[in-house]
């Protein structure tokens, strides 16, 4: 049993993905754990926030509005954020706007996936350095377009085969499904 404390349809977005990633520590550098236990959240969840019951979900981010005007703090129980607004929609852009977190989801993701394969395939790597955009200018498709940088003593079958697995990071396979946001606040 779980509760849903109110958050914004992107940060479910990013607890459908947190959900994909059986390792804890796959989106830690740049979002913080979000696949943490939820008997964590509820414990430290925020005393203020109103708790509806939610059945069948196992991770959880929970949202809440600061002083700011759109000022938003995310959090897992264990590490939390800021996400904002940027100055020209009323925001004081004081934090993360929330299609960074998205880009942040799919880069830190990418970027531990190879690390990962790295350490255990006895790869020299020495840096990933990875870049993701969200392109929303077409009507009916958002494209998330990616770039890897990678350094190391790496022979060019190392480097093409680091690419290749980078395609098989959870959050990627996870955004290359396809995603429904299903509301599940319950009155």
């Amino acid at each position: 049993m779980c509760y849903n404390y109110g958050a914004p349809p992107v940060l479910y977005i990013l607890k459908l993905i947190s959900a994909a990633v059986p390792l804890y520590g796959i989106l830690d550098s740049t979002l913080g754990r979000i696949g943490t236990y939820l008997p964590r959240v509820v414990k430290g969840g925020h005393p203020s926030v109103r708790r509806r019951k939610i059945t069948n979900y196992k991770y959880m981010i929970t949202c809440r509005n600061e002083k700011l005007q759109y000022q938003t703090t995310f959090s897992n129980g264990k590490h939390s954020a800021y996400a904002d607004t940027t100055e020209d929609k009323g925001g004081k852009s004081s934090g993360f706007r929330p299609h960074e977190l998205l880009e942040a989801a799919l880069a830190s993701c990418l970027n531990m996936h190879l690390r990962m394969y790295a350490d255990t395939h006895n790869i020299s790597l020495d840096e990933v350095h990875t870049t993701v955009t969200l392109d929303r200018s077409l009507p009916n498709e958002v494209i998330f377009k990616y770039s890897i940088d990678l350094t190391g003593s790496l022979t060019k079958e190392q480097r093409q085969r680091l690419l290749q697995i980078a395609k098989t990071c959870p959050v990627h396979k996870t955004l290359s499904k396809v995603i429904s946001i299903q509301e599940i606040n319950q009155v």
